[in-house]
This record gives structure tokens, sequence and C-alpha cells, in this order.
């Protein structure tokens, strides 16, 4: 078993608490392709970036949030749900075969509903297309650097809204070194601080478990299954308005599977079902959120 470690950075309120891990109704809903098992030959999973290329993915998501307190700033239910094009322009390579990648966000389609009402989301729209960020990537998918270029401008009124550019955390696999057999798994950690008041600071580690199942035909290409159980323990110091020292306390969990050319060296598409429970029982200032997510992707050039 291998071990890898990465620092991200979510940005915006209480929707990326909920991208951070999967219930138990979505834990085991995660379908996987028929595996050959004539297929069952090591494998070296490694991407193979190329100066002035692109990858293209088509993404889909969907949330639906409730909650009851009045500290986060979240409605008693949300869903949230939409498509958009997801762009990783690769502009170069370093002697070590590190690239320098370009993500850029466009085609938008977003759905919001509040309480059952449907909030208007035109302007919501303008606001995130041509998001864009700047990373460097290691042949194993880590992240040795990152610059957001142009930043996202999101009302508060409108809570759960997606960070589109950060949507990518949750398509990004990083790989072992060297090659993998079948059942072989390795971990991948994340530390997500996210954007929040002094009084509520929000920051977990997120820990995903990669297994190499076999190879399974997806989209005409023969690929790598990979798939991922992730877990999000959750303890939150209260803020002084809560007037007590008990933590607030939640786990998420979830699956995920992705689908890898060892070829090419491109991920061509997965899933992720997320859920998320936090409770906290203070006098004058319950809290009880929960949160589902769903997000599919796949690569179309």
């Amino acid at each position: 078993m291998s071990r890898l470690s990465s620092t991200g950075r979510l940005l915006g309120g209480a929707l990326l608490v909920a991208l951070m891990a999967t219930s138990s109704p979505f834990s085991d809903a995660v379908p996987l392709p028929a595996l050959d098992p004539g297929r069952t030959q090591p494998l070296d999973l490694r991407y193979q970036y190329a100066a002035n290329s692109a990858d293209q993915y088509q993404v889909r998501f969907s949330l639906r949030a409730t909650r009851s307190t009045f500290v986060l700033p979240i409605d008693d239910q949300v869903d949230v749900s939409g498509s958009m094009d997801f762009r990783q322009g690769f502009q170069g390579l370093d002697e070590a075969r590190n690239a320098v990648v370009f993500h850029e966000v466009g085609g938008l389609s977003l759905s919001y509903t509040s309480n059952g009402e449907a909030i208007a989301t035109d302007q919501i729209q303008g606001r995130l297309a041509g998001v864009t960020r700047r990373l460097k990537l290691g042949g194993q998918g880590q992240v040795l650097d990152e610059e957001i270029l142009v930043a996202e401008d999101l009302p508060r009124s409108l809570p759960h809204l997606p960070r589109m550019a950060d949507v990518w955390e949750w398509m990004r696999l990083e790989l072992p070194v060297g090659s993998v057999s079948l059942g072989d798994n390795w971990v991948q950690q994340y530390r997500y601080a996210m954007d929040s008041s002094e009084e509520l600071p929000l920051e977990f580690t997120l820990t995903a478990t990669h297994t190499y199942l076999g190879q399974a035909q997806v989209s005409g290409v023969w690929c790598a299954v990979i798939q991922t159980t992730l877990e999000m323990p959750i303890e939150i110091d209260p803020p002084r308005a809560f007037q007590t020292d008990q933590p607030i306390l939640g786990r998420g969990t979830g699956r995920a599977v992705y689908y890898f050319d060892a070829d090419a060296g491109r991920l061509v598409g997965g899933q992720v079902e997320f859920g998320l429970v936090m409770q906290t029982h203070v006098p004058d200032n319950p809290i009880d959120f929960t949160a589902t997510v769903s997000l599919q992707f796949e690569r179309t050039s």
C-alpha cells in the first residue's frame, strides 16, 4: 500500500461542507462496469501530459442540503443541480515532466431551489463563466503549486452555490508510484480549509482509499477501474455565541469510481456520491445539518 497526501482549499460556504463526503443512502449506489476477467496484468498508472493540449469534461452535479440553525447561513432545504464544461489545458512541461495546467469553466447550466421556490440564476451563471486557475501537476496527479487567476464572485444570499473551479477537487485522482495489481490500494488525503466566519472556522480532513479492481471498456476505451471509499470525521469547536464547550460533531462517508486510460495516461470519467451529517444540541441553538451530493463527469475530447 502506498500513501499520498495533498492540501486543497475549497472556497465558499456550506455547499462545500456538503461536498466532502457521502452518506449511507448513496454509499452503495455507484455502479461498476463489467470487468474483463482476462485482463489481470499489473498496470503502471501515470498521467502523460502533453504541452499545448487539453482535456474537456462534461460534469453533472446535484445537491440537497437541509438544516435547522440560525448560525450557519443555510436555508431549511436547498436543491442545486446543473451541468458544466470543464477544460484542463496543458501549457508546458518542465524537465521532470511536471505540467503547467490551466482550468477553465464554461457552458454552465444551473438550477437553484430554496424551500420549493425556484431562484433565478442567470446572473450567477454569468459570474461563474470563465473562472480560471493555474496549477503545476506531478506525474501522479499531485498538486505542486496553484494560483487562482480569476476568482468567483458569488452572493452570500444564495448558500450552497458550487465553486466551479473546485469541482475539480472531486474529479482529481492521485495515483500510486509504480505498477498496481488487482486488489492493490492506496490512500489519498485532503485537508480542506473553507471560507467561514471567525466564530465558526471550518477545516476538515478527507481520506480517500482507492482500490484497483481491474479493467473494463468505458466509452470504447480500455480503462483501469478504481473504486474509492471516502471518510471524513468532523469535530468543530463551537463559536462563543453557543455558550458551551461542547463541539459540533459529524461524519461524512461515501464511494466513488474512476476510469483511467493507462495507455494514454488520461482520466476518462467517474462518479462520486457524498453525504454529510452534522449535529449538536446546544440550548437555544440546536444544529441539525445533512447534505447529499452526486457528481458525474466524462471526458469529451
